[in-house]
């Protein structure tokens, strides 16, 4: 289970702290992944979820903004964020990292929700769309 603890970090180091941390947790749970366990996360996928990755994934290396999958999509964006937390809870629960990394909005240098598919598993989660 995990747990959720309050460090303060001074305003002159929160970007440093914030990429090592996203670096240390991205490195950690990546190695979970597998090709069996992605297709798996497909699979369950509704088709407003698959249009949703998709849309994201095939945005390489950078991260989307969160309106726009929803306009893609044509869906609210609060109900895109609500849709992927709920497909990378399920990932959770098959013991594999989540699918789309989601950047909230206090915490996006653009004040608004990003998403993105590490780059990784992108051609694995391709194939797994495609089935």
């Amino acid at each position: 289970m995990s747990e959720t603890v309050m460090v303060p970090v001074p305003e002159q180091h929160r970007t440093a702290f914030q990429t090592w941390l996203l670096q240390k947790t991205l490195r950690s749970q990546l190695n979970s992944w597998n090709p069996e366990k992605i297709t798996r996360a497909i699979d369950r996928l509704e088709e407003l979820d698959r249009v949703a990755v998709r849309a994201i994934a095939a945005i390489k290396g950078v991260w989307a903004e969160g309106d726009e999958v929803a306009a893609e999509v044509g869906i609210p964006t609060d109900e895109v964020l609500e849709r992927l937390n709920a497909v990378n809870e399920a990932c959770w629960d098959d013991d594999a990292p989540a699918l789309v990394m989601i950047q909230t909005a206090d915490h996006s240098r653009t004040g608004r929700p990003r998403l993105i598919v590490d780059s990784s598993i992108r051609e694995d989660v391709f194939k797994a769309l495609s089935s």
